[in-house]
Parts: structure tokens; sequence; C-alpha cells
């Protein structure tokens, strides 16, 4: 709904069967946001030898480099949720959209309310999808991700399915942003 007609119009709580698999009720977005903790918390659970994707063995990317087929540990999606004392923020941050970062001065780093990273060396892999994941709200970025991708869309495109949205690339980076993963390329 957005930070302009969320005061006025809230949301409900309960989903109605009506709305299928995407509604606008609190248990909707609850889903949402479960289903984004349990694909952060999978490569937690795999082995070593399963943090790998097969078929991106040996492809390259536009430029004709090669593409790490690595699945890396992801941390973003894993903050220590407080929605007591940093409840606005939030909620815009993972529904409503228009937050603002908790990152301090730049997307590139760790802040406070992320849980804290085992690997030294992380980083966020594509800081510049933060913007979109806090004007759209992860939950409706994961949303539009999705049915981008199920849609057979180029998710590296410049170009919007929809006017007024945001690209199909700024969707990609935003889900690279939240799930630690390499920027979105097209690969041959």
């Amino acid at each position: 709904m957005g930070p302009d007609t969320e005061p006025a119009e809230g949301y409900t709580y309960v989903a109605s069967p009506a709305s299928m698999f995407v509604g606008e009720s609190i248990m909707d977005y609850a889903a949402d946001v479960a289903a984004m903790l349990c694909l952060g918390a999978t490569p937690h659970l795999l082995s070593t030898a399963e943090l790998s994707v097969p078929s991106l063995a040996g492809k390259n990317d536009a430029g004709n480099h090669p593409v790490d087929p690595s699945v890396k540990k992801v941390y973003q999606v894993f903050r220590n949720w407080n929605l007591d004392r940093r409840r606005v923020n939030e909620w815009r941050m993972l529904v409503a959209g228009g937050a603002l970062s908790e990152k301090g001065e730049g997307a590139d780093g760790y802040d406070s309310a992320m849980t804290q990273p085992r690997d030294a060396a992380w980083a966020p892999q594509v800081p510049q999808g933060e913007l979109t994941a806090l004007q759209r709200g992860w939950s409706r970025v994961f949303r539009d991700w999705l049915t981008m991708a199920s849609s057979s869309q180029d998710a590296t495109s410049p170009a919007s399915s929809e006017a007024g949205a945001p690209s199909n690339l700024d969707l990609s980076r935003a889900i690279a942003f939240l799930f630690d993963t390499a920027s979105p390329v097209a690969v041959h």
C-alpha cells in the first residue's frame, strides 16, 4: 500500500482465501518474510559440496568472464528484528516500502541490526540493490521478482514490465542484495 495510504487504510490480519497466493494481509506478508528467511537459511544448512550450482559451471558472462557457480551464505535477510523498538522503519523495510537504510553511510557494509556474519570477508555483493529493496519493501521486491522471473522475462533487462515499476535489473539487484548473491548477469 505504501507509506502514504498505510496510516489511513491499514492492513487486515487474516488472509483471504480469494487472494490465493498473493494477498495484502498481515498473514500474507508474514508468509513472504518466512519464505525469504527459509531461502536465506538454505545455504547455512547445505554441505560445502552442495554449495554450488552445477548448471553454472563453465558458463561465462557477457564479457566472457567465468561465472562463479558457488553459493555463498546469506546474512542480509537475517537481522535482529525488533518490531518494538524500530517497528516503523522495519515495517516499511519488510512490507510497506519507503524505509530508511540502517547502514549509516553506505549500503556496502554491516549494520548493527544484522546478525554478525561468521565470514570476516563478508560484504554485500550488490549494495546498489538496497535502494530498490528499501523503496519497495522486501516483500514487494520478492513478489515482483518472482512474478517477473516466472514469466520468462530477462532478469537483467534495464526495462520494466510495468510503468513506474523498477526495471527487471533493479529487481534482480535488490534480490541479489537481500540474498548476498552476485550481481545478476546473462550467462552463455
